[in-house]
């Protein structure tokens, strides 16, 4: 969703027309993660606001099923702090995403600074795995 979506939002916001500064990536970090664990949120959420269904989730406790709930959540912790991790090491352009490497985050060394064995898994994060256009090197 946010690969198909967020470009029609980052132009409707004027992020595509200025040149590219640390301001407009950290805002793109800031909103791609707003809808990102907004989507997360809700789609945990669902099962206990369906009230009989998450009576009926809770019910099983047999080891196949506790297998496939560690299994799942683990995909789906991959997916969610790839992803997070994926807004800092990519940023979205009109071309597609483009890496940010070797470039350092957009934060405060304080806040946040970017690790140097991140270079390693970078290439196995979501966004580079999961879209369907060609990551493009970095524009800097």
């Amino acid at each position: 969703a946010i690969d198909q979506f967020a470009p029609f939002l980052f132009n409707f916001l004027g992020m595509y027309d200025e040149a590219f500064t640390e301001d407009i990536w950290r805002t793109q970090i800031f909103i791609l993660t707003t809808i990102f664990l907004t989507i997360v949120f809700f789609s945990y959420a669902g099962p206990a606001f369906a009230g009989r269904l998450a009576a009926r989730l809770k019910m099983r406790d047999n080891i196949q099923d506790k297998l496939l709930g560690l299994i799942v959540g683990g995909i789906n912790g991959y997916l969610t702090i790839g992803t997070l991790i994926a807004f800092l090491e990519y940023r979205l352009a009109q071309v597609g995403w483009v890496a940010t490497a070797p470039a350092p985050y957009p934060f405060s060394p304080e806040v946040l600074e970017r690790a140097a064995s991140i270079d390693a898994i970078s290439q196995w994060l979501p966004i580079p795995l999961l879209t369907n256009k060609s990551l493009k090197p970095s524009l800097s």
